[in-house]
């Protein structure tokens, strides 16, 4: 509505300017004039008249007709050079966005790579891992990860975490459109700096400030961001694929990872999820339903494997009437 009520704005005031021209230059009643010898010389005439006289009141009519034309002719040149503007400009700022966030990566990557050179690992452990996604009825995906992260025999400067999803998710441009952030629940502890930023995979490096010594208990850390359509390939092709690792130096005392699905989803398809990766001792997979009224599977492990261990998880989904979950539901090859 705004945008029609700023072309109309502009469109009188470009018929206001050119009416005021003719009056001041012209004369308007000089054109009404010129307007009826035209007619009356007879190059226009009315079907079946002859040496027709166009009234004055026609002549008028015509008259603001031939500057309302003139008018729209104006405003229509005026919109393209402002178009063609606007779009020369659009394109200067995208090109120095994406320069200054090529910068910004370069010099997150030279931080990182002078603390800890690229053949060697930071020093940290972890304690605890945690993920859960919210999966909406549209694929939306809302995620919560937390982690007790610590220092393995020596300071920790930084972590790196990626994030991202599917080809058949929508790609994002920039962390702010998936409402990233990073916290430490010990106050404001935590900065982070992109180093890769791909449509479907953002690589982030956390840093901690101050850096954890490896005397200190563990921190903290929890990240939010939600990925529109993440789950789509499992909804519309009615599978999906989850794999992880676990960067830490020692084993995990504990790892959870929760998928809950928006009630409308559990009207619509038949939900499974089944574990694929090789089993180790003392994992589980369960039903969790939450008050809600979402509901899905939780994957616990303790004690886990880390380094040179990759986690499997598969999700599908049948279109049909599911039924309530229960224990039974969860699929284990085992």
């Amino acid at each position: 509505m705004d945008d029609v009520l700023s072309f109309l704005k502009s469109y009188w005031k470009v018929l206001a300017g050119i009416v005021a021209t003719i009056a001041l230059v012209l004369k308007l009643d000089k054109l009404v004039e010129a307007l009826r010898r035209w007619v009356a010389l007879g190059a226009v005439q009315p079907k079946g008249s002859s040496g027709f006289l166009l009234s004055e009141a026609w002549g008028w009519g015509l008259a603001f007709g031939v500057v309302a034309l003139l008018a729209s002719l104006g405003l229509c040149g005026k919109l393209f050079l402002e178009s063609r503007a606007l779009k020369r400009e659009q394109q200067t700022r995208g090109e120095t966005t994406r320069k200054t966030l090529q910068g910004m990566m370069w010099a997150a990557n030279r931080i990182a790579n002078q603390l800890y050179p690229l053949a060697e690992r930071p020093p940290f452990t972890f304690e605890k891992v945690s993920w859960s996604f919210h999966i909406e009825a549209d694929g939306e995906t809302r995620v919560t990860a937390q982690y007790l992260i610590r220092a393995y025999e020596r300071p920790l400067h930084f972590w790196r975490l990626m994030v991202g999803a599917e080809p058949d998710s929508p790609g994002v441009d920039f962390l702010d459109s998936l409402g990233f952030k990073v916290q430490d629940a010990g106050g404001d502890r935590v900065a982070y700096l992109l180093r890769r930023n791909d449509s479907h995979r953002k690589e982030i490096s956390i840093f901690f400030l101050p850096q954890i010594s490896p005397q200190e208990p563990p921190r903290n850390i929890s990240i939010t961001y939600t990925w529109p359509g993440m789950f789509r390939r499992l909804l519309s092709h009615g599978d999906e694929e989850l794999s992880f690792t676990l960067e830490s130096r020692t084993q995990v005392a504990e790892v959870e990872y929760s998928f809950l699905f928006h009630p409308k989803l559990h009207r619509t398809y038949a939900l499974e999820c089944r574990r694929e990766s090789a089993e180790i001792q003392g994992e589980r997979l369960e039903v969790k339903e939450v008050d809600s009224g979402w509901k899905g599977w939780v994957y616990h492990a303790e004690n886990a494997p880390a380094e040179g261990f990759t986690y499997q998880l598969r999700l599908t989904a049948r279109r049909s009437r599911a039924p309530n979950l229960t224990a039974a539901d969860v699929t284990d090859p085992n």
